[in-house]
């Protein structure tokens, strides 16, 4: 190894050494890279596809994909799910947020729109408030049943 090579060398150790003695990147090193061991066992268990999705992702993809079952038993060719706002949810004493349609998409692979957008009118399934603080999964056969949703999404009981 030339003097150069070693040089090199020597000040890239250096620069990494200092980089991670900086309190923020000091803390993302031990709780990010170096805590691997203290929860091996647990990740072990966990290796399927889905079950760390569900353990990445948390609870708005557990509620999609729970929503993609239940569009599973409606007869809709191309379903356009109506996702419901949040204060929506919160009245009706549902603790959830619904994700941004793209990413249901990414979720599920069903199309999702916002009460907000401008191709609401389009949508075949909606999500209402049932009274045991659930979602059901509704079928529109036309704009005026979307207006309805609508307007019960805009005020809750």
């Amino acid at each position: 190894m030339n003097p150069r090579q070693l040089l090199l060398l020597v000040l890239s150790v250096f620069s990494v050494t200092m980089f991670f003695n900086i309190p923020g990147n000091k803390v993302w090193l031990n709780e990010r890279i170096l805590n691997f061991t203290d929860n091996i066992y647990d990740e072990l268990d966990m290796m399927s596809l889905e079950d760390r999705r569900i353990y990445r992702l948390g609870g708005t993809y557990i509620g999609s994909v729970a929503i993609k079952k239940s569009v599973a038993t409606i007869d809709v060719k191309a379903p356009l799910i109506l996702l419901p706002p949040t204060d929506y949810l919160k009245s009706h004493g549902i603790d959830a947020a619904m994700p941004e349609p793209i990413v249901f998409y990414y979720y599920t692979g069903l199309q999702a729109v916002q009460a907000t957008s401008s191709n609401v009118l389009e949508s075949n399934i909606a999500l209402i408030a049932s009274r045991n603080k659930m979602l059901d999964v509704v079928k529109m056969k036309n704009e005026l049943a979307v207006k309805d949703v609508l307007k019960e999404y805009k005020s809750p009981q």
